[in-house]
């Protein structure tokens, strides 16, 4: 056996690489055509808000002019598609591409790509966030169709529970690089850290499903209800299912790191220190 790979060896691994390329290539081409660099861009803007946030809360005034400029390092764009881009290859099975750009890169596809994208930039405005959240609270309870697509949508892509266990990952990994400080004063054991985390759950919870609601009605406002059930369908399939997983898992892996590296900052910061 080890005489007949040796006289293969060469071109076997010139095929490798051409596929792994190739793989690579039509992955970008899903990538680009689901606007995933956008979303990316957005979530950067997403978390340079919140880095500012904690420095008001946790450091005050301590953290200084250099607390930004490590912020936006850590949610530095290029660090964020490049993790997320890891991920994702090593998650999405490459059988699965080809019917997801076919649907994303669809007319009915675009459109709905091009509404989700649009309504998480809109939210980036507090003023939008918080209308949104009226529609969705003014809507729910009454007897629409469009909520029952809306719910079926949320489940057939587990939105409320696998975000709700993405941040509590995150946070934990926050916690985790706190503790390289001075986890002594700060009192973060391992034990201490759980508790926290796990104290946290009910109102995660509740945040997601204000966010993800509001979100979703106002991203799919403009769709019709067929545009929505062949979403819900494209969702349900195999190639669907393959790609949420792999998005997920994907994201979850870039925020635990991100988060875990927002913590370490914040630690050394607290101790008086410039990064």
């Amino acid at each position: 056996m080890a005489r007949i790979l040796h006289r293969f060896a060469v071109p076997l691994a010139a095929f490798v690489i051409s596929a792994s390329a190739a793989s690579a290539e039509t992955l970008r081409t899903l990538y680009e055509t689901m606007r995933m660099d956008e979303l990316i861009e957005i979530m950067q803007l997403e978390g340079v808000a919140y880095g500012d946030e904690l420095g008001a809360d946790m450091l005050g005034n301590s953290s200084g002019a250099g607390w930004p400029r490590v912020v936006a390092r850590i949610y530095s764009v290029e660090r964020m598609e490049t993790e997320f881009l890891t991920e994702f290859e090593r998650r999405l099975e490459p059988r699965h591409i080809a019917p997801l750009i076919a649907f994303f890169g669809s007319d009915q596809g675009r459109e709905i790509t091009n509404f989700e994208v649009s309504a998480r930039r809109a939210l980036l405005d507090e003023d939008v966030e918080a209308t949104a959240k009226q529609i969705w609270q003014d809507l729910e309870g009454e007897i629409d169709p469009r909520l029952d697509i809306i719910e079926r949508f949320v489940t057939v892509n587990d939105l409320i529970e696998a975000n709700v266990a993405g941040t509590m990952n995150s946070s934990l990994a926050f916690y985790e690089g706190l503790a390289t400080g001075d986890s002594e004063a700060l009192g973060l054991t391992p034990d201490r850290i759980m508790s926290l985390v796990w104290e946290q759950e009910t109102e995660i919870r509740a945040n997601t499903r204000e966010w993800v609601y509001p979100f979703l009605t106002l991203a799919f406002e403009p769709l019709s209800d067929a545009d929505l059930e062949a979403y819900i369908a494209m969702s349900e399939s195999e190639a669907g299912q393959a790609l949420n997983t792999a998005l997920m898992g994907a994201f979850d892996v870039l925020f635990v790191d991100i988060s875990r590296d927002m913590g370490t900052a914040a630690a050394i910061y607290m101790q008086g220190e410039d990064i």
